[in-house]
């Protein structure tokens, strides 16, 4: 994988249904590959910018599936719709897949606008 060398924020958020309040936690990623891209999308209304970034983390400890992940500390997930800093700018993940089992550079590929 080239050029791991970008460091983002996730920001994990999840219903704390004992205290009925919504919480989220951040955990920073270094050592990942950040590619962006800009583009335009077209709508009835005109022209606005579209900016993607294109993330690739490589394999480390501490994930879990979104099903497993309780909002504990120690680790941290990957859900379409939670938030990601990318040089100083929040990002909303569109999509994300898990290539981590398998490969030969085993990763979990993001993008976000």
């Amino acid at each position: 994988m080239l050029l791991t060398d970008s460091t983002i924020t996730l920001i994990c958020s999840w219903y704390d249904s004992g205290a009925d309040v919504d919480k989220s936690s951040s955990y920073v990623l270094d050592g990942v590959s950040v590619y962006l891209d800009n583009a335009v999308t077209t709508s009835s209304g005109g022209a606005t910018a579209s900016n993607l970034a294109k993330i690739r983390i490589p394999y480390r400890k501490g994930y879990l599936p979104e099903d497993a992940w309780k909002g504990q500390p120690d680790s941290w997930t990957l859900r379409t719709g939670d938030r990601i800093v990318v040089n100083g700018k929040a990002m909303t993940i569109q999509r994300w897949r898990d290539n981590t089992m398998g490969r030969q550079s085993p990763h979990w590929y993001v993008e976000a606008k």
